[in-house]
């Protein structure tokens, strides 16, 4: 379902005599309201458009969605050859009749000098569409879906990158040739043993034994035997000094030192 501009139409609503559509002009960070008037066996009479910023028309849909009241205006104008123009988006709930209005309007503008454009005197087209509260709160749930959908899709291309993108080049490798086979390479060589070092012919040194410790009898270097009571200092004097036989002198200085 598109219109002449070839724009996404999101929801469709038509009465007897008047449509009121909603198409994605998300691109621009805008929904198109798209309205028009038309007599039954002649055809369309009237049709008025309106551009309105996703950032002030959410707030709207969110409350018509939560059953609040909406008294919401949206102004934008365009300069041409007949001059400035003013149009105008108003929404407004009237709960004593259960009803919500969506006018659309065109007429003379004004030009502010921060570069807006207001109505300037009385609007010199309009249509007004009429919905239920219960339909405007079903139009303004799917409206809701669809934004957050588009939403969610350009986090997807901003984080995860450039779907488009990969298409692209996917598209573009897909023409190219298979490259050629590898040629096949020669079989592994067997692994070698590692030859073992040859051993030393060198002789061993010869080991000196060490001193021969004489047990039995335990006698002086002069040949006297020693007492029986220092036979225990001579055997540790032989053990740390190394001799075989200590003077007297010798073992009574290792006592007393």
């Amino acid at each position: 379902m598109s219109s002449n501009r070839d724009s996404y139409r999101i929801s469709e609503n038509m009465a007897k005599t008047t449509w009121l559509h909603f198409e994605d002009a998300t691109g621009i960070s805008k929904l198109r309201l798209f309205a028009g008037q038309y007599t039954p066996g002649q055809g369309t009479r009237l049709t008025l458009n309106h551009y309105v910023d996703v950032k002030d028309i959410r707030p709207v849909l969110m409350d018509l969605s939560w059953n609040r009241p909406v008294d919401f205006k949206d102004f934008k104008g365009t300069t041409n050859d007949d001059g400035v123009q003013s149009k105008v988006l108003s929404v407004n709930t009237k709960k004593e009749e259960n009803k919500v209005y969506w006018r659309l309007s065109i007429g003379p503008g004004k030009k502010t000098k921060t570069g807006a454009i207001l109505p300037d005197g009385r609007s010199t087209k309009s249509i007004n569409y009429v919905m239920t509260i219960d339909l405007a709160r079903k139009v303004a749930l799917e409206l809701l879906e669809f934004l957050q959908a588009v939403q969610s899709v350009n986090q997807y291309k901003r984080v995860l990158g450039h779907v488009q993108e990969s298409e692209v080049q996917d598209e573009l490798f897909e023409d190219m040739p298979d490259p050629p086979p590898a040629e096949p390479s020669a079989p592994p060589q067997p692994v070698r043993p590692r030859p073992k070092a040859p051993r030393s012919t060198r002789p061993k040194p010869r080991q000196t034994p060490g001193p021969v410790l004489s047990r039995t009898p335990q006698t002086f270097a002069n040949g006297d035997e020693c007492p029986k009571d220092l036979v225990g200092d001579h055997q540790s004097y032989i053990h740390v000094v190394g001799r075989q036989a200590p003077s007297r002198q010798n073992l009574m200085g290792w006592i007393y030192r």
